[in-house]
């Protein structure tokens, strides 16, 4: 499992390091607030939290607030926030979220949910994102912007539900449109999709998902490191600092003995974001 991790970590590396969109070195300012903004890859995110705890070790000391705003079904229009209202609810939510929260960096991620329309819906995801960074801008001028893509399906044709290879192309389409978007307003930008196989289907036995498309624990871990990885140049100091490197192992029973401070602290800012959770 050891050597499991270390293996992907580096392939994460060299897959990413040069798909940052922004010149300058990724940083975290005194003061700072972050928001993960995004889909259900975000929301679930606070049942694991290691992306948080490895940038709260790196950062440790600049009083940097984090702010989980993820929603399951989420898309660039903020649809699923409605629950029982309009669309145009639900965006408003999101947009009070946001205003509430007042980001000085935002991590966004958009693009799985609104793939499922394929190329037909790609102009208006384009439009979409755009019309949502531009918000996002008035609510928080001047927030530094980084654009997560989504990750590829993880598909199995011998499994029922991980079956899922012409999803990947649909997402392809919609990754490249993300990159552009990035390249176009000077945001950074983290290819998940090349990270997670690049709908390739090369880590479907790696069991980082529970059913192709959420990730699990192992998952959550890689997907840390490798937005890590593609902040460039978080990789060499951000793993040696905190422990999280290609051999901490969150599976392995020793992991809370050998890594226990670190455990601890992953375990204080899941209580944070779930407390965040229900109130918001």
């Amino acid at each position: 499992m050891k050597i499991f991790y270390r293996c992907i970590a580096l392939m994460a590396y060299f897959q990413i390091a040069a798909s940052s969109s922004a010149a300058e070195p990724f940083d975290l300012k005194q003061g700072d607030r972050v928001a993960f903004i995004g889909d259900a890859l975000i929301e679930r995110d606070i049942q694991y939290n290691y992306l948080e705890t490895l940038l709260s070790v790196r950062f440790h000391g600049r009083g940097v607030v984090f702010r989980n705003i993820g929603w399951s079904g989420d898309t660039v229009w903020g649809e699923s926030r409605a629950v029982f209202g309009s669309p145009a609810d639900g965006y408003k939510a999101l947009l009070k979220m946001i205003g509430e929260v007042q980001p000085t960096v935002a991590f966004l991620n958009y693009g799985m949910n609104e793939s499922f329309a394929g190329p037909d819906g790609l102009a208006h995801f384009e439009a979409g994102y755009n019309t949502l960074l531009d918000d996002l801008d008035k609510s928080a001028k001047g927030a530094r912007v980084v654009l997560l893509s989504p990750i590829a399906f993880q598909f199995d044709e011998a499994n029922p539900i991980m079956k899922g290879a012409k999803n990947n192309e649909n997402l392809k389409l919609y990754v490249d449109a993300i990159k552009k978007l990035a390249e176009k307003r000077g945001a950074r930008f983290v290819d998940l999709f090349a990270a997670f196989g690049g709908g390739l289907g090369i880590h479907k036995q790696s069991k980082l998902t529970t059913d192709g498309m959420h990730l699990n624990g192992a998952g959550y871990l890689f997907f840390a490191q490798a937005v890590a990885h593609g902040l460039e140049t978080l990789d060499k100091q951000i793993f040696q600092s905190s422990g999280m490197s290609g051999d901490y192992d969150p599976i392995a029973p020793d992991a809370k003995t050998a890594h226990g401070a670190l455990e601890k602290l992953r375990e204080l800012i899941a209580a944070k974001n779930l407390q965040f959770f229900n109130r918001w």
